[in-house]
């Protein structure tokens, strides 16, 4: 049955639709230009690495993107990240 957390392309999904929040607190938001430059290059890693069908790597982009575009601390990142692929999170 697995276990309390979503994987392969189900996690990748949850990945990309946490991915296009992130872009869209992100313009709301009117991040500066450094910042919109730094995103701009993580969501095409990112992007690569949903190709690649990259579980691992989608992770640490998306909790990337929180800390370093969103500004939330390292702590705060992964547990958003981990919340998002938690199966009794309530998301569905």
């Amino acid at each position: 049955m697995g276990g309390h957390y979503f994987e392969g392309e189900k996690a990748l999904e949850r990945l990309g639709d946490l991915t296009e929040l992130i872009c869209r607190i992100a313009e709301g938001g009117g991040i500066g230009h450094e910042d919109e430059t730094l995103l701009e290059e993580l969501l095409r890693d990112m992007g690569s690495a949903l190709r690649e069908r990259d579980v691992p790597r989608a992770k640490k982009l998306v909790t990337r993107m929180l800390s370093d575009v969103l500004g939330y601390d390292q702590v705060r990142a992964r547990f958003v990240m981990q919340n998002h692929l938690n199966k009794n999170a309530g998301w569905d």
